[in-house]
């Protein structure tokens, strides 16, 4: 019987973020999030208004609490749709830089007897769009799927949409 094995040529998605930009980067991002399938959990459209569920009024509350877990991220404007939240993040750059020196005796793994570097797992950059989207994300899940008793359900689709901001007229049009 032949073996299958996976062909990893085929399956790679491409990635929608800018090469080579930094997330972490200050700067506003204009930021779309939707619901797993599309599905309307957030609230529904009535008279031509989103009326907001207790699902979307969690999404609500946990946008607004972002910058309580990131201090240098501003929440703008924002609305939650039925099926998606429009959002835009202000990230703004007063943190110290980082650098991640592999020969640095403050980098070695603690305990390693053989004194080796420590290095950096893949994964959104601490403090990015993408580590801050993410905990977002994990919030929200959590918390509606405690309110539906519905453990470990999905919410949200993988990955969301963003658009630097790079002027004024940008954020105008946003």
């Amino acid at each position: 019987m032949p073996q299958l094995t996976q062909d990893t040529t085929k399956r790679q998605r491409r990635s929608i973020r800018l090469k080579d930009y930094d997330y972490s980067h200050e700067g506003a991002y204009f930021v779309t999030i939707c619901t797993q399938n599309k599905a309307c959990v957030l609230g529904k459209v009535a008279d031509g208004e989103t009326k907001t569920n207790e699902f979307g009024k969690v999404v609500n509350e946990r946008w607004l609490e972002i910058p309580h877990h990131f201090p240098d991220v501003e929440v703008d404007t924002f609305v939650i749709m039925p099926n998606h939240i429009h959002g835009i993040l202000v990230i703004h750059d007063c943190r110290g830089t980082t650098t991640y020196c592999t020969t640095s005796v403050y980098n070695v793994r603690r305990g390693d007897p053989m004194g080796r570097p420590y290095i950096r797992p893949r994964g959104p950059t601490p403090d990015s769009l993408g580590t801050i989207i993410g905990q977002f994300k994990a919030v929200v899940t959590k918390r509606i799927n405690k309110l539906r008793g519905t453990s470990g359900a999905r919410i949200w689709q993988r990955n969301y949409y963003e658009h630097v901001i790079r002027n004024e007229n940008e954020m105008k049009m946003t």
